[in-house]
């Protein structure tokens, strides 16, 4: 079975829920965690998924097939029209 590849912006409280059910879910495969904070990054490596400091970057190296958009609400249109570019 192959895995969808999906990423997570935002590693804050709701971040933080989503990246547990994402590596609970068999069907999914974890591919990166964009949040610029060290607490995001120490996230990121506690579950050994990749980090980025920036989500683009992580969107072009990781380039998963759905994105979890958990950064603070008003960036969320800015991140998505930039996700379906």
């Amino acid at each position: 079975m192959q895995r969808l590849p999906i990423a997570v912006i935002g590693a804050g409280l709701i971040g933080r829920t989503h990246i547990d059910r994402a590596l609970k879910q068999p069907d999914l495969e974890l591919v990166g965690v964009a949040d610029p904070s060290p607490e995001g990054r120490a996230l990121a490596e506690s579950v050994n998924v990749r980090w980025f400091a920036d989500f683009d970057a992580m969107l072009s190296a990781t380039k998963p097939a759905a994105v979890v958009i958990a950064s603070p609400n008003a960036t969320h249109a800015r991140i998505a029209v930039h996700c379906l570019g």
